[in-house]
């Protein structure tokens, strides 16, 4: 995915490029600047700067949804274990729950609180729960129930503030590292 360099305009293009595959040119709302996988690797999602969300099908990059989120710039987005269901975390600390079986999935099924700078998100709806990874020091990483919408299980702190964070496929293990390279793992479900 490539965005031009330079001012964003409103109608920045994207150009996405299938592998072995004929290339694909969009002009996108905003500047999109972040994007998932599903974990099937049927649907990719790309988030802009202005809150525009676009979900296209990954084998012929048919736009499948476009909504918009009036929270500012998307940080992370994060798919479902089924793709049904996409979790966006925005710079403001807010992290929505959108339904993409919904017509207009615009409105957020959910809504909480992630904290600020939040670098990682890991949605299972099989576990029922929502966890956000956020790059500081102390409380660095969050679990949400989904059915309540409240925070579950104990603080965590680090002995760092970590910048880049990723969770394993199957959703136990989490990964952080920090400026210096120092790497930690840890496993969510024992």
């Amino acid at each position: 995915i490539e965005s031009p360099a330079g001012e964003a305009t409103s109608q920045s293009l994207t150009r996405i490029s299938l592998t072995g595959g004929p290339e694909v040119s969009r002009n996108c709302p905003g500047s999109m600047s972040r994007m998932a996988f599903s974990r099937d690797g049927r649907r990719i999602a790309l988030g802009s700067d202005t809150g525009v969300v676009r979900v296209f099908r990954a084998s012929d990059l048919a736009t499948e949804r476009e909504f918009t989120v009036n929270l500012g710039r998307v940080r992370r987005l994060e798919f479902s274990e089924e793709g049904d269901h996409l979790a966006l975390a925005f710079d403001v600390g807010a992290v929505t729950i959108h339904d993409l079986r919904r017509a207009d999935p615009s409105p957020p099924e959910r809504r909480f609180s992630g904290g600020t700078l939040i670098s990682g998100l890991r949605l299972s709806w099989k576990d029922r729960a929502l966890w956000v990874a956020a790059a500081r020091r102390d409380d660095w990483l969050k679990r949400f129930d989904l059915d309540s919408g409240t925070r579950i299980g104990p603080r965590r702190s680090v002995g760092y503030t970590p910048v880049e964070v990723d969770f394993s496929w199957d959703g136990d293990t989490i990964g952080a590292v920090n400026m210096q390279g120092l790497f930690v793992l840890e496993h969510l479900k024992r």
